[in-house]
């Protein structure tokens, strides 16, 4: 006699028949949901948190690891807000930045206050950081921010830290090589650089600037330069004072002096 034969599902072979959904979720009362939730939470903190312990530590094996496991490499983690990328380009870690963005890291993901990690780079100076973030392998989202934004639109934004552009950025901090990295990635023309032919940089005991060439003008038009004596009462000038060096740009954001004002 045959024994008897039973209908086959999923489970049969596989283990037991899985709980219907609408079943599953009737069984749980509100503080089951609630609970469940909560430890969806922690768990994901604490992911976060090693995450971003390894990148604060620059912990590359570990970084690995993770990504490995699953790490969603653009994460925003909380609660400092930002991506593994920003914590590298805000400490210059040339070498880490480099391998997450061959891992696939996005360039242009801001931090919950709308700061890019160029952005961020830009501001410390880090002109070498600034043209990895640029490269074309993987820059098309980044430099589809910088051709955008305008000073008008970042006020108008919510939550935004930041209140220059990429671009104006690095002109009023002086910054050439990122003015050149930048200009190069967003194809602004030699003929339209708004790096200067010739500066002047003031001797010791001086500080210079930039203001509008013009009153009431856009930050995205000319500038120009002007000097004052530092811990005085002495207003400010737009000459160079004696003993500046005369500075001129040889490309790529690169000056080279060529005399200084007041010798012969």
């Amino acid at each position: 006699m045959e024994p008897p034969r039973h209908p086959l599902d999923a489970g049969s072979r596989f283990g037991p028949a899985p709980t219907p959904e609408k079943v599953m979720h009737n069984n749980l009362t509100g503080d089951s949901v609630t609970k469940a939730r909560q430890e969806h939470r922690r768990l994901s903190a604490k992911s976060s948190q090693k995450w971003m312990d390894a990148a604060e530590r620059a912990e590359m094996m570990r970084i690995k690891q993770l990504l490995e496991d699953g790490q969603d490499i653009n994460q925003v983690c909380q609660p400092s807000g930002s991506s593994a990328l920003y914590v590298a380009s805000r400490t210059n870690n040339l070498r880490l930045a480099e391998m997450l963005l061959e891992a696939g890291a996005e360039p242009g993901v801001l931090t919950d206050d709308l700061v890019s990690p160029c952005w961020i780079a830009i501001s410390r100076g880090f002109d070498e950081m600034v043209k990895l973030l640029l490269e074309p392998r993987w820059n098309a989202n980044l430099v589809e921010q910088i051709k955008s934004e305008t000073t008008e639109s970042l006020m108008q934004l919510e939550n935004c830290g930041v209140q220059q552009t990429h671009y104006n950025l690095a002109v009023t901090r002086r910054y050439w090589k990122c003015v050149y990295h930048i200009e190069s990635a967003i194809g602004v023309l030699p003929s339209a650089t708004r790096i200067p032919a010739v500066l002047f940089e003031p001797p010791s005991g001086w500080a210079m600037g930039l203001t509008p060439a013009e009153p009431g003008q856009r930050p995205d038009m000319p500038m120009q330069f002007f000097y004052w004596e530092a811990f005085t009462k002495n207003g400010c000038r737009e000459k160079p004072p004696p003993g500046s060096k005369k500075l001129v740009y040889k490309g790529q954001g690169i000056f080279e002096q060529e005399s200084v004002v007041g010798e012969d």
